[in-house]
């Protein structure tokens, strides 16, 4: 794929299913995503601008200042934003869905789970790189795994790229990526930085939150208005991400539904 001769920024969050057994055939418990959302370079100071007014604003609205968004305690009323009245933290997170409807950034998606590596068990031999062991460690492969779209994807016009990956257990400003991205040259820079002072990573949290509750939402029995609201909130966005799929289902839709329509993407990728 041909990319645009553009500097862009691009924010990596990571998100993760629960440790527990599925209900679903093809979606397991114990898988590892990253998300990755590219900007373009003259949008990030606005954009950065924006989420930071958006804090301030909220800080009359809490006891105290929030440091970030984070949208899985958002949802959920977690910490601070257990003070949030009625459904404000709906209504915030309809807000975010608003904003990416008219944007639409880009996109890019990579989840590592068994079968995964069931599909592709060549994934096991990957040598570390960029102090990532993804032959240990899933979170480590599905980030070089997603690393290595973003590489392939741009790597015609090779434009300048700055990435921006939430620091788990690293420490802000530690380098990432110089080797896989060797050949950008200095047109590449990478490290690891704090959501909370880095805006565009909270926009990423926001995307990957939306994937996985999504998915989640898909393994459950009984779903709320609040759960099936939220899913035609996720479907208006039309997400531009390659690597996700869209099919019609009706209320009420089941595990086995969901199956089928994973059954049916893999038989066209030639894994069934």
């Amino acid at each position: 794929m041909l990319g645009p001769r553009v500097a862009m920024h691009i924010p990596i969050d990571d998100t993760y299913g629960p440790n527990e057994p599925s209900p679903s055939e093809f979606v397991t418990g114990a898988r590892r995503t990253h998300v990755a959302v590219v900007f373009e370079d003259n949008d990030v100071a606005y954009i950065r601008d924006q989420v930071r007014d958006c804090l301030d604003y909220l800080a009359s609205q809490l006891p105290s200042p929030p440091a970030e968004f984070h949208f899985a305690e958002i949802y959920n009323k977690r910490g601070i934003w257990k003070h949030l009245d009625g459904e404000k933290n709906l209504f915030l997170i309809d807000a975010f869905s608003e904003i990416y409807r008219r944007y639409r950034w880009k996109v890019f998606i990579q989840t590592v789970d068994e079968r995964t590596l069931k599909d592709q068990p060549s994934l096991a031999e990957l040598p570390e790189i960029d102090d990532l062991d993804p032959r240990n460690n899933w979170s480590d492969l599905s980030l070089l795994l997603l690393c290595l779209q973003i590489r392939i994807a741009y790597k015609e016009s090779r434009p300048p790229i700055s990435l921006l990956v939430d620091q788990g257990a690293r420490a802000p400003n530690s380098p990432f990526g110089t080797k896989l991205f060797s050949n950008w040259g200095s047109s590449f820079t990478g490290k690891y930085e704090s959501s909370s002072a880095e805006p565009l990573l909270q926009i990423a949290d926001f995307l990957a939150f939306c994937i996985n509750r999504v998915t989640y939402l898909g393994l459950k029995s009984v779903r709320t208005n609040v759960d099936y609201n939220f899913l035609e909130m996720v479907s208006e966005m039309k997400i531009n991400c390659d690597q996700l799929k869209r099919w019609e289902v009706e209320r009420g839709f089941s595990v086995k539904d969901v199956d089928a329509a994973h059954r049916d993407d893999r038989v066209k990728k030639g894994l069934e």
